[in-house]
């Protein structure tokens, strides 16, 4: 990537974002955001407004772009599922797509590629299998709303433009995201497994999923791609790790799903279901992990935070 790209990313101030705007301005390349709220930010070239709701995108944001990186949607994990959130859960993705797509079609000039967030809960659970690219979509609303999210980005390609639809499992970072919510019981010597703790999880470093998107930058990959560490952990072992890191103890029992359940009511599959995802497309592209071990991971991550 020697030459100079112009980038523009929306949902670019949240936790991927962020990371992944600075890591591009570090290698010699211009940063463009599309947000909801007109800004200026340091290092930004210029911070575009749009409103999703109104299908409004403010003048010049696609234009003469090199690449846009689609991160836009509200997080899932937030906020109750009720039918109005769950509405907007899934209109924040493909009402978005829908207005990239229909502003694209008025450019006479197109970005070369494409490169949008999907993620890991478009499998669904299992306890068996191990989920890869070519499997179809499971059941219940994560799955649901991934997979009308991509098929929402499916729609670049009729533009005639390369799309790479990056499947995202956990995201460790002490920035933000699950890991910051893990650690503060961890803290106080209650971080227990959670329900049974044998449900597995898929996790991938921060520093690795921004290198992830900076690899697709220099590489075509059209079409699906796990973005996961190769060694997947269960949720008693990921905190284990997690306690050994951070030097503490625990004293609290397991905290049942059924208390899980209802707090968080459907929610709750997030944290308790078993999910495998195979990081093996990637590893044959060639791409080199910092953190493959969960451990070395959270070692880096604690210590960086210190």
């Amino acid at each position: 990537m020697s030459n100079k790209l112009k980038v523009l990313i929306t949902g670019g101030t949240g936790l991927i974002g962020s990371f992944l705007s600075k890591k591009l301005r570090e290698e010699g390349h211009e940063v463009f955001l599309l947000s909801r709220s007109k800004k200026q930010i340091e290092g930004i070239t210029k911070v575009y407004q749009w409103d999703i709701k109104r299908s409004w995108i403010e003048e010049g944001a696609l234009a003469g772009k090199d690449i846009v990186i689609h991160l836009a949607g509200e997080n899932i994990g937030e906020q109750a599922w009720t039918s109005q959130n769950r509405k907007r859960i899934l209109e924040s993705r493909t009402r978005s797509t829908d207005l990239l797509v229909q502003e694209l079609k008025k450019e006479s000039k197109l970005p070369k590629k494409i490169l949008c967030a999907s993620a890991i809960g478009f499998y669904g659970s299992s306890s068996e299998k191990v989920f890869t690219e070519q499997d179809g979509p499971g059941v219940g609303f994560a799955a649901e709303v991934t997979k009308q999210w991509e098929l929402a980005t499916d729609q670049f390609r009729s533009l005639g433009i390369s799309c790479s639809q990056v499947r995202i499992g956990i995201v460790l970072s002490t920035q933000g995201g699950a890991m910051p919510q893990m650690m503060l019981p961890t803290k106080l010597f209650i971080g227990a497994p959670i329900g049974s703790g044998k449900q597995r999880m898929s996790w991938i470093h921060l520093e690795d999923l921004v290198d992830v998107f900076m690899f697709l930058l220099a590489h075509n990959v059209d079409g699906k791609l796990n973005a996961v560490a190769p060694q997947p952990v269960s949720n008693s072992e990921f905190m284990k790790a997690l306690r050994k890191a951070m030097g503490k103890f625990n004293l609290a029992p397991s905290l049942p799903a059924f208390v899980l359940r209802l707090v968080m009511g459907e929610r709750a599959d997030l944290v308790l279901n078993d999910q495998v995802v195979s990081s093996q497309k990637l590893q044959d592209l060639g791409f080199q992990y910092n953190h493959e071990s969960l451990e070395q991971a959270l070692k880096d991550l604690l210590i960086s935070s210190l």
